[in-house]
């Protein structure tokens, strides 16, 4: 998304099967050619450091992610993975930004009421980019040409 000024705002969504170890060089290349960026996703990585019940490697690989590149990981501890008939509950789900936006964050929540029959619950984060965007299609809504005026 171009923001103006040479700005962007790159925008990743990354699913990572849990039996496949995060590539830290993939998060080393965005961190490195995207100045602004989020990346948001079921990343199947478990620490403590985030508030998990468990780790897992993918999780070793996230605290290496988040302590050696520039990435802020956005939760509040809510889970957004739960297995029912269990009651075992855990944070998979995440949204990682860059520093850079990680003052521009104004909300964030797990949807966990939407009667979803997934397992995992959505994410939602809210930016303030110092926009506001403008609707201009919504005059254009009416053909005024084709009213039978009489």
């Amino acid at each position: 998304m171009n923001l103006g000024k040479n700005s962007e705002l790159f925008v990743f969504s990354l699913y990572n099967p849990p039996n496949v170890i995060l590539n830290f060089e993939f998060f080393k290349t965005v961190n490195k050619k995207c100045r602004n960026y989020i990346l948001g996703g079921d990343l199947n990585a478990r620490t403590k450091q985030i508030g998990c019940v468990g780790e897992n490697e993918n999780g070793i690989m996230l605290e290496r992610i988040i302590n050696e590149l520039d990435f802020s990981v956005i939760n509040d501890k809510r889970p957004t993975f739960n297995i029912f008939n269990k009651n075992y509950f855990e944070i998979l789900d995440l949204f990682l930004f860059s520093s850079s936006l990680i003052d521009k964050i104004t909300d964030f929540s797990v949807l966990n009421s939407q009667g979803m029959t997934s397992d995992h619950f959505p994410i939602e984060a809210s930016i303030s980019m110092g926009y506001q965007l403008e609707n201009k299609s919504a005059a254009k809504r009416f053909n005024y040409k084709k009213a039978n005026w009489q």
